[in-house]
């Protein structure tokens, strides 16, 4: 079952939506589901401003600014490294998404 929740000013995709109107929720994707360009099954987009880029190995940690939300990505062999400051597009497959309350001590 899927349904419609809205988020950074998108509206997303999400798995078991059913929840009551209007109630918060927290939406969370791993970061490693998080990708820099659409495809097929990453249909779901937020757009941020690009804060952090942090190197680890082969991996790139880049952390967005979504609204009042920090959204991390881990991304491995990026073809270009965005500039801090930079307007970023970020996209996830409805399946990789939960919504969990907002008062669930997460």
């Amino acid at each position: 079952r899927r349904g419609a929740v809205r988020g950074g000013g998108e509206r997303l995709i999400v798995p078991g939506a059913d929840e009551r109107v209007g109630a918060p929720r927290l939406l969370c994707v791993r970061p490693q589901n998080v990708t820099l360009t659409p495809d097929g099954a990453h249909t779901n987009r937020l757009v941020g401003t690009l804060r952090e880029i942090h190197w680890q190995g082969e991996l790139t940690h880049l952390v967005a600014q979504v609204g009042d939300a920090l959204l991390r990505v881990v991304a491995t062999r990026l073809p270009t490294i965005p500039a801090r400051g930079a307007r970023l597009e970020m996209f996830f497959a409805p399946a990789d998404a939960s919504l969990i309350a907002e008062d669930a001590d997460v």
